[in-house]
């Protein structure tokens, strides 16, 4: 009897040996899988109407998926129900997403809302508002997904807008003019807010205004519901056309790139949020006397160590650049082509791996390889068409 119980018990500590091995190795096999296809979604925003400054040929919206270990994207779907969706922003809770309507003719813009279908990412309009101004070329929510702050480049304008719960946005409960310009360029013959988003961790958004040259900080008192102007800071150079800003993730450090004489330059964040230090002004261009910069977008890697910016006009690249994370200095590393023509926005993958550009006027997205000890570009010789692509979001 007693060496039956002696059997069974070791009978059983074996099962359960084998068990946990089992579980173990299923484990390292659903990891592994799991690794090997891992992908990412992207969504492009378009110029589906002709206008003054773009030949627009798109459709609407369209969704890619990204492989994370190549960079290549795989067409998903798209949603045509959309006039001109010139930038986008997901909500953080990736069930929803928000697009600008740059509508032409002169026409009040529009912002629209759309569903996103956890298994197909299709996209299905919910709603749109009057963006309360002419052209709106940018869109942010806060980290909450509460608000959606709107820039109207030709009105000169920032709006403020309630997202709800049910991801439909709502009308705008705070809309705020730029003041006049004073600058005789022909491109700042008046305000012309180009960008408006929140400071990550904080309750301020700055705007950019590329007919003013400023930048504009504004509180965010999300319990009245509204902006209350706080400060201004203006650009070192004349005639700069101050368009984007991007944040280090982890110092006061800001980076403004100027669309009109091609710089950028670098401000320090003094204590209080409305003082802004400048420290750097440093050209997009290896040869800094070359003209028609016409800069477009800035980011940086998720990890703060380099900073990149878009050349439109003649010369289509991407400025490089090493971040000194002692004072926050720029270093140029070079230009890389864009294989395309205007690249009017580009983005860096969470991860910080890849950098894709959307390049508008030559219909194509392309990917580059970032190395992760230089900081410059590799060409991955991946590249999707897509007509005239505007704005790149991951979700």
């Amino acid at each position: 009897m007693k060496n039956m119980t002696i059997t069974i018990l070791k009978t059983a500590l074996f099962s359960t040996l084998l068990l946990l091995f089992s579980c173990q190795n299923e484990g390292k096999k659903s990891t592994k899988v799991s690794e090997v296809t891992k992908e990412t979604i992207i969504f492009v925003g378009t110029y589906t109407e002709k206008e003054p400054h773009v030949d627009g040929k798109a459709e609407g919206i369209y969704v890619y998926k990204m492989n994370a270990e190549t960079g290549e994207l795989t067409y998903q779907s798209k949603v045509t129900e959309t006039i001109n969706p010139s930038y986008l922003v997901p909500h953080p809770n990736r069930q929803f997403l928000y697009a600008v309507n740059e509508i032409g003719g002169g026409q009040q813009g529009t912002v629209s809302a759309f569903s996103i279908e956890p298994e197909t990412y299709q996209l299905t309009l919910l709603n749109k508002v009057a963006a309360k101004g002419k052209a709106p070329c940018y869109i942010s929510t806060d980290a909450t997904g509460d608000f959606a702050f709107t820039a109207n480049y030709a009105t000169g304008n920032v709006g403020l807008f309630p997202i709800q719960e049910n991801g439909r946005i709502g009308e705008a409960i705070s809309v705020l003019n730029h003041e006049n310009s004073t600058s005789k360029h022909a491109r700042q013959e008046g305000p012309h807010a180009h960008f408006f988003a929140p400071k990550p961790n904080s309750e301020y958004a700055y705007a950019v205004d590329l007919g003013l040259d400023k930048i504009f900080q504004y509180q965010i008192d999300s319990e009245n519901g509204g902006l209350l102007p706080v400060g201004a800071t203006s650009m070192q150079g004349e005639n700069a056309g101050s368009r984007h800003l991007t944040w280090h993730p982890k110092e006061d450090w800001i980076y403004v790139i100027n669309e009109l004489n091609g710089m950028i330059e670098g401000f320090k964040q003094e204590g209080n949020l409305a003082k802004l230090t400048h420290f750097q002004t440093i050209s997009t261009l290896s040869d800094s006397t070359a003209t028609n910069a016409a800069c477009a977008d800035i980011h940086m890697t998720p990890n703060g160590q380099f900073l990149y910016g878009s050349n439109r006009g003649k010369h289509n690249s991407i400025a490089m650049y090493q971040i000194n994370q002692k004072n926050g200095e720029l270093t140029f590393l070079g230009n890389q082509s864009t294989k395309g023509k205007t690249p009017r926005n580009f983005i860096i993958s969470k991860d910080g791996q890849f950098l894709l550009v959307a390049n508008q006027d030559s219909d194509n997205i392309v990917t580059f390889k970032i190395n992760q000890k230089t900081g410059m570009l590799e060409d991955t010789g991946l590249e999707v068409a897509v007509m005239t692509p505007v704005c790149l979001k991951f979700l």
